[in-house]
């Protein structure tokens, strides 16, 4: 009986290793991620939307410019789906962000507030004279940071009501920011005072703020904040006068280039904290075309390869947005007609790595399941 369980077991190693042979190139090469999309509707004024933000649960904050009497009007909504919208209600408002919980956050009347989708709102800053305060950034809990005081130098950042500051070195200025997390991470590029930009990001974590090293694989230069994950995780660019990389920043502030197709490189604007990355794709001698699409750490797909059949052949303008939950937003030529849309995850394609250790932890349960019937732990019902 012995001789049957290890006759069996290597007949299930043998299985099991022939299925990882036959599913090599499918493990080097991992299927596209595929999306449905969807066309946000016109904003009121019958406005394409021009600036895009998406949350968590997919709701999509819209905002736009329509002429009025000769001027322009700031005009939005909030999408969550094909006949859901709603209309921000106060008059002059201009929102900028969307958090998880749906709340909008912007200016009004000289002021920043953040909207809550029952019609309430709170006060963030005011337009007080000598009040020099600015929110630049939202966390998705609704935490917000920016500057505080006449020069712009003080960082200052607001964790559920409690307020902390800090600084840059030097006394340089914050700059252009990236974005801010539930953690109170917040990452941006340096400007030289003088509303300049220096080629230089930074990070802050645990209330200190840092350079990020202008070096990833080797490959050095001046460097610039594109985005901040949930992760605290920084997106961002390394240019040189050979030309620019994007790369990823760990916690760790080591950072890593982003894999791009042969002669081509990527202009990000967006990542998550799965390492999907929504990028423009360049050709590096410019002879081949350029195209908006994702880079995973599975590999790097183009529009046509991760939409539904129905809107593959559009021609993408940008990608603009992306969440944790898989999520984008972008705008789009379809029919000679600018939209906007979302796209929504149809498919969580496991890593390489993941597919792999998934197939050698089956080889692990036979081998584990050939040491026990040596020991003699083999149950009746294994002899049916």
């Amino acid at each position: 009986m012995q001789s049957f369980f290890l006759i069996h077991g290597r007949a299930q190693l043998l299985s099991l290793a022939t299925v990882i042979v036959l599913m090599a190139p499918a493990i080097s090469h991992a299927q596209a991620p595929q999306y449905r999309v969807e066309i946000i509707d016109l904003l009121p004024g019958d406005v394409v939307a021009e600036t895009l933000k998406v949350n968590e649960s997919g709701q999509v904050l819209a905002n736009g410019t329509r002429l009025v009497n000769g001027w322009q009007q700031p005009t939005a909504l909030v999408w969550s789906g094909p006949g859901q919208s709603s209309t921000p209600s106060l008059s002059g408002f201009t929102p900028g962000h969307i958090t998880d919980s749906g709340n909008l956050v912007g200016g009004y009347n000289f002021g920043v507030i953040s909207l809550a989708p029952n019609g309430t709102f709170t006060t963030l800053t005011t337009g007080q004279r000598f009040d020099y305060r600015t929110v630049t950034a939202v966390a998705p809990n609704g935490d917000y940071s920016g500057t505080d005081g006449f020069s712009g130098q003080q960082i200052y950042r607001s964790r559920g009501g409690n307020v902390s500051s800090t600084g840059l070195w030097n006394n340089r200025k914050p700059g252009r920011w990236a974005g801010m997390n539930n953690n109170g991470d917040i990452a941006g590029t340096t400007d030289n005072g003088n509303g300049l930009t220096y080629n230089l990001a930074w990070v802050g974590r645990n209330g200190v703020i840092t350079a990020l090293p202008q070096t990833a694989n080797g490959f050095t230069g001046g460097t610039y904040s594109i985005d901040l994950d949930s992760r605290g995780r920084v997106l961002g660019r390394i240019s040189n006068g050979t030309g620019s990389r994007d790369a990823i920043w760990e916690t760790n502030d080591v950072a890593t280039l982003l894999s791009v197709p042969d002669r081509y490189y990527t202009l990000a604007s967006g990542f998550n904290a799965s390492s999907t990355v929504i990028a423009y794709f360049l050709s590096l001698a410019g002879n081949e075309p350029a195209y908006w699409g994702i880079n995973t750490p599975a590999g790097n797909y183009g529009w046509a390869d991760i939409a539904d059949a129905s809107s593959a052949s559009w021609r993408v303008l940008q990608l603009q947005d992306i969440s944790d939950s898989g999520y984008i937003v972008g705008r789009a030529v379809v029919n000679d007609q600018i939209v906007a849309f979302r796209m929504t995850p149809l498919s969580a394609v496991p890593e390489p790595s993941t597919l792999l250790s998934m197939l050698l932890g089956g080889v692990g349960l036979v081998i584990a399941q050939r040491r026990r019937s040596k020991a003699g732990d083999i149950q009746p019902m294994a002899l049916r």
